[in-house]
């Protein structure tokens, strides 16, 4: 059993809309801290859009940039955090990343584990939030216990950009079915206010 650390980690959430910036956050974070110390990156496989383990279909990222990532981050797509616990002893990394964490489930615990148990800081980027603006996975279940939430406010409503208008996205539209959760390659999510909103999900 893994002993207590006498400091425990910090928990910090990062959301927003689709295409919102959340993964390039995380990015920066893992490279910045990852001078200081080492870093487990962890996204879900859920996530099938990229073949490398950060969504590379949302970040662009310069060489040098993409060459530190593969040199001094550990970055690793996982099923389920019953594999992230058997990567080893948590506690020798500086931060645990997790990425797209609407898709993890046991996210909660899990979380509570790394940074009580094991000592880590926990950077935590996900949707709070469907296209039908109902809650997306257990990312809300972390505002509780999170020391830091971080709603990214840079995105633009893609229909008021369109005609030249800037204002902020609110809500994740999906225009194709928006039944289900379950994030689609070639499923058409776009970032809108409130108002665009309205009117593309109007019966």
């Amino acid at each position: 059993m893994t002993t207590r650390p006498s400091i425990p980690g910090k928990i910090h959430l990062f959301s927003g809309t689709v295409k919102g910036g959340k993964t390039k956050q995380l990015i920066a974070l893992a490279e910045t801290i990852s001078y200081h110390g080492p870093v487990l990156y962890v996204n879900t496989t859920v996530d099938s859009r990229s073949h490398t383990p950060y969504s590379s279909h949302s970040v662009l990222l310069e060489p040098e940039v993409e060459h530190n990532l593969k040199t001094r981050i550990d970055m690793r797509k996982l099923a389920t955090f019953d594999e992230l616990f058997s990567v080893g002893d948590l506690s020798k990394y500086a931060a645990v990343i997790i990425d797209e964490a609407q898709f993890w489930k046991g996210l909660r615990d899990a979380v509570l584990n790394i940074a009580e148990q094991y000592g880590c800081d926990v950077y935590v980027g996900g949707l709070f939030a469907d296209s039908n603006r109902n809650p997306f996975g257990e990312m809300h279940e972390l505002v509780s216990i999170a020391d830091s939430v971080t709603i990214l406010g840079t995105t633009l409503c893609k229909f008021c950009s369109e005609v030249g208008v800037k204002t902020p996205a609110l809500f994740s539209y999906r225009a194709e079915d928006r039944t289900g959760q379950q994030l689609q390659i070639g499923t058409d999510y776009h970032p809108v206010c409130r108002l665009h909103y309205l009117e593309k999900t109007r019966d």
